[in-house]
C-alpha cells in the first residue's frame, strides 16, 4: 500500500523534453504524492541530485554529450540511497546486467507498455527490487563480451575521446587506456575505430 503521508521526489533525466513529459503523465497515474524534477544533460543531473533529497531517478543512457552508463558509479557512490530506473531504447542484451552491477534496480525498455512502466516504478517506490524485459531485446549480443570498464571506454572512443581524454574522464592512467583498447580489439576482433563505431550502431537501439 501506498503511504499517503510520504511524498515521493522523483528525477527524470533524459535529453528529451517529450520522454520526460510522457514519463510524468504516466506516473501522475499512480496518484502517489510526488513532487518531479527534471534534467536534460549530466551537469542539470547532478545539480538536481545535490539540491534535492531525490527518491528515485529514472535516467536515459543516451545523451548528446555521452553515454550516462559512466555516470552510474558516480551516482551510487555519491547517492547511494537514490533508486535508479534505467529507461531507454538500448539493447538489452548489452546493458542489463551491467547497470545492475553497477546500482542501478530495474532496467526497462521504450518499448514496454505504459502499465509495465509504471508497475515498476510502482515496484520500485515501494522498494521491491524488480526487472521489465521485453521479447525483442533477448537475443545475445557480440558487445556482451565487454567488461564493464571496457564497454565505458569503448563509448568514450566512439565519442572521439584520446587516451589523455579517457584518462581524465575515467581517472586512470593513459597507459592502461592503451591496454584496454587492445582487449577491445581483440574480443570484437576489430582493426579500426569505424568498425567500433558500426558495431555500436548495429547493437543499440536508435532513440
Amino acid at each position: 500500500m501506498i503511504n499517503q503521508y510520504i511524498k515521493y521526489n522523483i528525477l527524470l533525466a533524459d535529453d528529451h523534453a517529450i520522454i520526460r513529459n510522457g514519463l510524468e503523465f504516466l506516473i501522475k497515474m499512480l496518484e502517489f504524492p510526488i513532487t518531479f524534477f527534471y534534467a536534460s544533460n549530466k551537469k542539470e543531473l547532478f545539480l538536481e541530485l545535490n539540491q534535492n533529497p531525490i527518491d528515485l531517478l529514472i535516467l536515459d543512457l543516451n545523451f548528446e554529450e555521452g553515454n550516462s552508463l559512466i555516470w552510474l558509479q558516480e551516482i551510487k557512490t555519491n547517492f547511494s540511497k537514490v533508486k535508479i530506473i534505467i529507461f531507454t531504447s538500448f539493447d538489452e542484451a548489452v546493458y542489463k546486467n551491467r547497470v545492475f552491477s553497477l546500482g542501478a534496480s530495474a532496467f526497462v525498455s521504450k518499448l514496454s507498455n505504459p502499465e509495465e512502466i509504471k508497475n515498476t516504478v510502482e515496484k520500485i517506490l515501494l522498494e521491491e527490487k524488480t526487472e521489465v524485459q521485453v521479447d525483442n531485446s533477448k537475443t545475445s549480443s557480440v558487445l556482451s563480451v565487454l567488461s564493464n570498464r571496457e564497454m565505458e571506454i569503448a563509448l568514450l572512443l566512439i565519442k572521439g575521446y584520446g587516451n589523455l581524454e579517457i584518462s581524465n574522464e575515467l581517472n586512470i592512467k593513459s597507459t592502461t587506456i592503451s591496454t584496454y583498447k587492445q582487449r577491445i580489439q581483440e574480443k570484437l576482433k576489430l582493426s579500426s575505430l569505424p568498425e567500433l563505431i558500426e558495431i555500436f550502431k548495429v547493437n543499440q537501439g536508435n532513440m
